[in-house]
C-alpha cells in the first residue's frame, strides 16, 4: 500500500513523542508474550512508562488537534494514536508484530490494544464498541477495522487519521483520479429508495450482510475457515435510471462508510501495465479508507475474457485475471452496477455473493417516485395528479427526476409554481428524449400510444 508522504519527511516532534510512548506500551505487551508471563517485571516498567509518557504527550496536543477530536473520550484518543503509530512508525509496527505474535502489515491488533488499555471486561467491550462501525472512531472517519487471515480483529488509519499524524498534509486532498469520493451531504438511507418490494428486500439483505459480517468472521470462526472471498460483493443490474447507483449510495450510508466510485474511463490505460496499476490503486484505496467500492457500468471493465489473437487480447485477459484476484483478496464491500449483465465475465458472477435485478418501475412505483421527488417546500398551483402522470409516461426514476427538474427550472424562471400541465409537458419531452411510450386517450375512448 502506498503511503501518504509527509512533505517535510518526518512527523512533527510532538507526534514522535507520542510514538515513543506507544512504543513503551507495545514493548510491555511484547515482553509478556515472549516470556509467557503476565507479571513480567520488564513489562510492568514499560507499561508504567507508557501510561506516564502518553498522558504527558497528549497534554501537549495542538489546539487544532484538540478541536478536531472534540467529543472523543480520552481512551478513544489513545486508541487512535496507537493505530496511527503502529501504521506509520516503523519501530511501533515491528513491536506490534511481536506483541501480536504474527505479522500485522501496519495494522493494529485489537487484542494487543486491550492489553495496553483495558483492565476489565467492561473496558474491553467499550474499546471494541469504539471500533465498531457505529463507534466514535469508525463512524467519524478516524480509522477502519478489518480481519487478519487468522481472524484477528485489526484497526488501520484512514486519510483523516493520517493527516493528524502528518500535520503537513492538507485536509481534503483529492483521491487519485481513478476514483471519485462521494459527498452528498446527508447520507442516503433505505427510506430514500422507491423499489418493488422484492427488490427492496434484496438490497436490505446486502446491508444486513455487511453489518453482520464482523461477528460471523471473528466470533463465529468463519475467518479461520476461509481466507479468501470474504468480501461483501453485489451485482446490481437493470436499465439506466432504475436505482442501481442510488442503492449503492444507500448501502454506504447505512453502513456509515464513504462511497468510493471507480471512474472506469480513467482506470483503463492504453499503456501496458497501466490498467493493472490503476486497478490495484482502486482496491488499495478502498481498503485503506474502509470505503464501499463502486464500479459503475462494470461491464466495461469486467467483460468476458477473449480468445487470444493478439497481444492486446492477452493484456485484456491479464487485466480481468487481476480483477478476479483482487475480488478474492478484497476485505470489504464492493458493488458492481451494469446495464448489460450478459457482458459480465462468468467467473466474476460466480464470485459475487448478491445479485439484484432492478426492473423498470411499474405504475405503482412511478406514482410513488413522482410524489417522493417533489420537495415539500416546492410551490404548487392546483392539484397534481400523480396517478395520471405514472400511468401516462413510462419513465424510470432517473428520467422522472429529469422531468421534474425540467419543469421546476422553467416554472421558477416564469415566477410560477409547478402545475399538472408543466409536469405533463416535461414528462412528454423526457419520453421523447429517452424513446419511451406515452399513453394517451384515443378517439375510441381507449388508450393510444406514441413515442
Amino acid at each position: 500500500m502506498d503511503k501518504i508522504e509527509n512533505p517535510e519527511g518526518l512527523p512533527p516532534t510532538r507526534v514522535l513523542t507520542i510514538a515513543k510512548a506507544v512504543n513503551q506500551g507495545l514493548k510491555s505487551v511484547a515482553a509478556m508474550v515472549l516470556s509467557g508471563d503476565s507479571a513480567n517485571s520488564d513489562a510492568e516498567v514499560y507499561m508504567s512508562s507508557y501510561s506516564q509518557e502518553m498522558r504527558a504527550a497528549l497534554d501537549e496536543m495542538a489546539p487544532r488537534e484538540i478541536e478536531e477530536m472534540k467529543g472523543l473520550i480520552p481512551r478513544d484518543i489513545r486508541i487512535l494514536w496507537i493505530v496511527l503509530c503502529s501504521h506509520w512508525d516503523p519501530e511501533a509496527g515491528a513491536l506490534m508484530d511481536a506483541a501480536a505474535g504474527e505479522p500485522c502489515q501496519g495494522h493494529t491488533d485489537v487484542e494487543v490494544m486491550e492489553r495496553m488499555e483495558c483492565h476489565s471486561l467492561e473496558e474491553r467491550l467499550e474499546l471494541r464498541r469504539s471500533l465498531s462501525h457505529g463507534g466514535a472512531l469508525v463512524s467519524r472517519g478516524w480509522c477502519q477495522v478489518t480481519y487478519s487471515v487468522t481472524g484477528r480483529l485489526q484497526a488501520f488509519p484512514t486519510r483523516k487519521g493520517t493527516e493528524l499524524f502528518f500535520s503537513g498534509v492538507q485536509e481534503g486532498e483529492p483521491s487519485p483520479d481513478i476514483t471519485e469520493g462521494q459527498n452528498h451531504g446527508s447520507p442516503s438511507r433505505l427510506s430514500d429508495l422507491v423499489l418493488a418490494p422484492g427488490v427492496l428486500e434484496e438490497v436490505q439483505e446486502v446491508v444486513e450482510a455487511a453489518r453482520g459480517r464482523e461477528i460471523a468472521l471473528a466470533q463465529w470462526g468463519f475467518a479461520g475457515e476461509f481466507s479468501r472471498g470474504l468480501a461483501i460483493s453485489a451485482l446490481f443490474d437493470g436499465e439506466p435510471g432504475t436505482g442501481k447507483t442510488l442503492s449503492a449510495e444507500v448501502l454506504a450510508g447505512e453502513l456509515n462508510r464513504p462511497l468510493q466510485r471507480v471512474n472506469v474511463a480513467r482506470i483503463l490505460d492504453k499503456y501496458v501495465g497501466g490498467t493493472q496499476k490503476n486497478i490495484e490503486a482502486a482496491f488499495e484505496e478502498a481498503s485503506r479508507t474502509g470505503s464501499v467500492l463502486l464500479f459503475d457500468e462494470a461491464d466495461a471493465l469486467f467483460a468476458k475474457r477473449l480468445n487470444v489473437e493478439s497481444s492486446q487480447d492477452r493484456h485484456a485477459n491479464l487485466e480481468i485475471n487481476l480483477l478476479l484476484e483482487w475480488m478474492e483478496r478484497f476485505d470489504g464491500v464492493v458493488v458492481l452496477t451494469t446495464n448489460l449483465r450478459q457482458g459480465i465475465d462468468k467467473a466474476f458472477e460466480r464470485r459475487i455473493g448478491y445479485k439484484v435485478h432492478f426492473p423498470f418501475p411499474g405504475v405503482k412505483e412511478r406514482e410513488a417516485l413522482w410524489r417522493k421527488l417533489i420537495p415539500s417546500q416546492t410551490p404548487v398551483e392546483g392539484e397534481l395528479d400523480y396517478e395520471v402522470l405514472a400511468e401516462s409516461y413510462e419513465l424510470s426514476g432517473g428520467s422522472i427526476k429529469n422531468a421534474l427538474l425540467r419543469a421546476a427550472y422553467k416554472s421558477a424562471a416564469r415566477g410560477k409554481g409547478l402545475t399538472q400541465e408543466s409536469l405533463r409537458e416535461a414528462a412528454e419531452r423526457e419520453c421523447v428524449a429517452s424513446g419511451k411510450l406515452v399513453h394517451s386517450p384515443s378517439s375510441e375512448g381507449g388508450l393510444g400510444f406514441s413515442i
